[in-house]
């Protein structure tokens, strides 16, 4: 895909005061509007103010669903609005936003409920999740959310190979987009890329693994569309 996409997200501004940068995300059926300060000052989601959240010592973003459906008789309605599922998994707080069933998307339809598992879709499903990486000396630590993986995010482990903690394969195209923080994409004998706000990753069915070797946490957006391997 060449070059990965580094700087700020698009947008910037100025909240309070305080330099920021803002970024829409419209996925279709869904919409999400973020706004991040460069410091911890204020946090707004979908233009209202917020108090930031902190974890790890860095502002942790309030995720927000919007979802819009088409009614019977034809015309665009918004049908939800509020917090998506969340539930931490393994050490990474997870946020399971919204997923489709396998093969092709249907709209049209009012009513229609997220499918959120397996974490990982099949061919021509996906999944919409934000998840937060821990600094990796927080997990050195023994820090443990006390969940069972399995039943937090069934089907996620499945896919990471258990002589080689943080490595996986998924039969899927992936858009991982880090909003803050940085992170290290370690692919196959040890090649990777830093990334940091603003790269955008495009993982098509590669081995890989995410390393946070910062004191922050690190949070992405990823869009996971099934495939088949050939």
């Amino acid at each position: 895909m060449g070059e990965l996409l580094h700087g700020r997200l698009p947008g910037a501004r100025r909240i309070n005061g305080v330099a920021a940068v803002e970024d829409n995300i419209d996925l279709g059926c869904m919409f999400i509007k973020l706004a991040v300060c460069k410091q911890a000052r204020c946090c707004k989601v979908n233009g209202q103010q917020h108090h930031p959240l902190h974890q790890g010592g860095a502002m942790v973003l309030k995720v927000e669903r919007v979802v819009t459906e088409v009614t019977p008789d034809g015309r665009s309605v918004f049908a939800d609005r509020g917090a998506p599922r969340q539930a931490p998994a393994s050490g990474l707080d997870i946020v399971n936003v919204w997923g489709t069933g396998d093969g092709i998307a249907t709209v049209g339809n009012a009513g229609q409920e997220p499918v959120l598992f397996p974490f990982f879709p099949g061919p021509g499903g996906s999944r919409v999740v934000v998840v937060r990486f821990p600094p990796e000396s927080a997990s050195d630590s023994g820090h443990a959310d006390g969940a069972d993986p399995e039943e937090a995010q069934p089907g996620l482990l499945a896919a990471f190979e258990p002589d080689h903690p943080g490595m996986h394969t998924t039969d899927s195209i992936d858009y991982g987009i880090c909003l803050s923080g940085e992170l290290y994409l370690e692919l196959d004998d040890g090649a990777e890329q830093h990334i940091t706000p603003g790269a955008i990753v495009v993982q098509q069915g590669t081995r890989h693994a995410w390393r946070n070797r910062s004191a922050e946490v690190c949070t992405m957006v990823y869009v996971l569309i099934g495939a088949r391997r050939s």
